[in-house]
Order: structure tokens, then C-alpha cells, then sequence
């Protein structure tokens, strides 16, 4: 017998399981110790890559960061946008849910 704690007595049951999709996908940040008033100023710019992945504001597969790193001829995952990159990647746990 199981129990479902999160479901009020009275609830319908839901006609139709949901498939739920888990997944890690990567954001390109700011390390945590770069300063705000240091932030891709002009006493500290950003390189040109790691400016248009900070515009573009979006998740990255890992698979994807492999293609870039192909692209480039270095690993992005390991390099950033190069020695002394001020940037990381930051894993985020992406969740899917679709009805069935």
C-alpha cells in the first residue's frame, strides 16, 4: 500500500501520469569573487567570447560546450574564454514535465 502525503483527500486523480524528463545543463556566470564594479568594465573588459555567451543568457548540454570547444580548438569547459577567465560554467538540474 502507498501513501501520497502531498494530495488532499477530496483531489481527483489526475487522468494521466506525467512523464518527467531530468537533465544537467550548464550557464555561463560570473565566478562568484569577480567584484560588481568589476564586471566587464572598461578597467576590466570581458573577452569577446565570454561577452557574447553573457549576452546570449542561456543553458548549454554538455555536448554542446564539446562543440564549441571543437570549434574553437580548446576546451571551453576547462579554459572558459582563456587563462585567467573570470567565468564558469554553473550546472543547473533542468526538469521537464509532459503529460501523457
Amino acid at each position: 500500500m502507498s501513501f501520497n502525503f502531498f494530495k488532499k483527500k477530496n483531489e481527483p486523480k489526475e487522468d494521466k501520469p506525467e512523464n518527467v524528463e531530468i537533465s544537467v545543463k550548464y550557464s555561463y556566470e560570473w565566478k562568484e569573487d569577480v567584484p560588481e564594479n568589476e564586471r566587464d568594465k572598461s578597467e576590466h573588459p570581458s573577452r569577446p567570447f565570454c561577452k557574447k555567451l553573457m549576452e546570449l543568457n542561456r543553458l548549454y548540454t554538455r555536448k554542446e560546450i564539446e562543440d564549441i570547444s571543437l570549434r574553437l580548438g580548446y576546451s571551453v569547459w576547462d579554459r572558459k574564454g582563456g587563462d585567467g577567465c573570470r567565468h564558469r560554467w554553473v550546472s543547473q538540474i533542468v526538469v521537464k514535465k509532459e503529460k501523457q
